[in-house]
């Protein structure tokens, strides 16, 4: 909890300079100094001073989505009401993957990574976007096929990136490769049946 709260308070200051729209939704005041050591910058030294307000010896993580770029999709995420589906993609594990893919309300889109693919490198910020506007549409999994290869060997990955579309924990369709955002969203949509949302 004492972390939630930290993340809160750190976006709360980072979004002195966005948009009065992202502010609004997260209903913080844009007014508020990031720059906690005036040095003209807002870096992880000022995310440092914040934590150690809290007691904490290390900043949090700035990149909320963990999509390998911090921007304005992880101020928005983190600035969110606590309790709202974030659209931040879940990281499974083979212990977890029943619970959390399975047992899911919405359908789930598993993606079998690697940290070592270029092309799964590449996904990251496409993923992380897809995740956070189709929230409430269907939720996006990351399992890492280096670590977990449990469930890597019992849905046949043979390559990264792939995808597979769960829905009532059921395995729909399986996407291989990397690809445009719009090719992913609309094969995704494809698969569930779904027409995109207004």
């Amino acid at each position: 909890m004492k972390r939630n709260a930290i993340l809160f308070f750190l976006t709360c200051l980072v979004l002195t300079g966005i948009p009065m729209s992202y502010a609004q939704e997260a209903d913080v005041d844009t007014r508020a100094a990031a720059d906690v050591n005036a040095d003209g910058r807002i870096n992880i030294l000022d995310l440092t001073h914040i934590a150690a307000h809290f007691g904490e010896t290390d900043a949090p993580a700035a990149d909320v989505n963990a999509d390998g770029i911090i921007n304005i999709l992880d101020l928005t995420l983190g600035a969110r009401y606590f309790g709202q589906r974030s659209g931040i993609p879940v990281h499974a594990t083979d212990e977890t993957f029943d619970d959390i893919v399975l047992g899911a309300e919405l359908p789930v889109v598993v993606e079998f990574k690697s940290d070592f693919c270029g092309f799964c490198i590449q996904m990251r910020p496409i993923v992380a976007e897809v995740a956070s506007e189709y929230r409430d549409v269907f939720s996006i999994v990351k399992l890492d096929v280096n670590t977990d290869r449990e469930k890597t060997t019992e849905y046949g990955i043979r390559g990264t990136p792939t995808y597979i579309v769960f829905r009532e924990g059921q395995q729909l369709q399986s996407l291989i490769g990397a690809m445009p955002k719009d090719t992913l969203v609309q094969r995704i949509l494809g698969i569930l049946e779904i027409e995109e949302p207004e």
